[in-house]
């Protein structure tokens, strides 16, 4: 597996099990992590410390990942950033829209182990 040692990487998600488990796992793998609840506090850390990926929530308080995402996007600073969704959303309706957003993956919280997501963002990175 092509390990990017020591990536920047972003986690922003409300709920703090989730937050705690992948920061670990991604901290186990070399890697430098950032974490976030809300979506406000994610665009503050990802302006400081341009993160070479983003895993966000959609559903988050003060500012939802949409609107993070849009943000991200829409700034040259963060071209290289690689973004991945991660959330209980699964209408087809917001995975067309993140992507057509920017984000490189969408993945359903439901429907994916850490380590799966941990393989996912080292794939990307």
């Amino acid at each position: 597996m092509n390990k990017n040692i020591n990536s920047k990487i972003l986690v922003v998600d409300d709920n703090q099990f989730y937050l705690q488990i992948i920061e670990s796992e991604l901290e186990k793998n070399g890697h430098t992590v950032f974490t976030a609840s809300n979506g406000e506090e994610a665009i503050d850390i990802a302006r400081k410390e341009i993160p070479d990926l983003i895993l966000i929530d959609l559903i988050l308080p003060k500012v939802d990942g949409f609107e993070v995402i849009k943000n991200l996007t829409s700034d040259a600073t963060f071209k290289d950033s690689k973004i991945v969704v991660f959330s209980q959303l699964s209408q087809q309706e917001d995975i067309d829209k993140v992507k057509k957003l920017g984000a490189d993956a969408y993945m359903i919280k439901k429907d994916f182990s850490v380590k799966e997501l941990v393989d996912k963002i080292e794939s990307l990175l």
